[in-house]
């Protein structure tokens, strides 16, 4: 009985060989999450309103920046993150930003490469159909990510007349 272990942990391993499975290959960009960050998050499309929002979670609260939480952690392509929705003046959908807890926040951008999330390279966002995903530093060290739809954004204030 104690040789079935190993053998049975071999066999496991031949096999995902022999299928082109490596423990600690990365994912190839772009991972099944970015189709669902194109069109909105947590089944909460791109423009939908904050009523529809606050029908969706009941339990959703305003923090003190504005953004709404749901009062639960969501997953980000396997990183357990605090979510922040925004909405724009018109009161749609226009934000989400994912924060991680402190620890991984340190390696946030390395760990959504590894899962496909981000492209490779020094920065690795990307735009696609209005949507823009990237990895902001907020000091120390620590990183969020910020999805942002175009379509949706408040327009810049006009700079003041003098």
């Amino acid at each position: 009985m104690m040789r079935a272990i190993p053998i049975f942990a071999s066999f496991l391993l031949v096999s995902l060989l022999a299928a082109g499975v490596r423990a600690d290959e990365k994912k190839k960009f772009p991972a099944p999450v970015v189709n669902e960050l194109l069109t909105g998050w947590n089944g909460l499309a791109w423009g939908e309103t904050l009523d529809s929002f606050k029908k969706k979670f009941p339990d959703a609260k305003q923090n003190e920046a504005g953004r709404w939480l749901i009062g639960k952690d969501e997953t980000l392509a396997t990183v357990k993150v605090t979510v922040q929705y925004t909405f724009n003046k018109k009161n749609q959908f226009e934000m989400v930003t994912f924060v991680p807890d402190d620890e991984a926040s340190k390696n946030l951008q390395r760990k959504l490469q590894d899962e496909g999330v981000l492209r490779e390279g020094s920065k690795g966002s990307w735009t696609s159909q209005g949507v823009t995903f990237a990895i902001g530093n907020i000091g120390e060290g620590k990183q969020v990510a910020v999805a942002i739809n175009a379509r949706f954004k408040d327009p810049a204030a006009a700079p003041a007349k003098k």
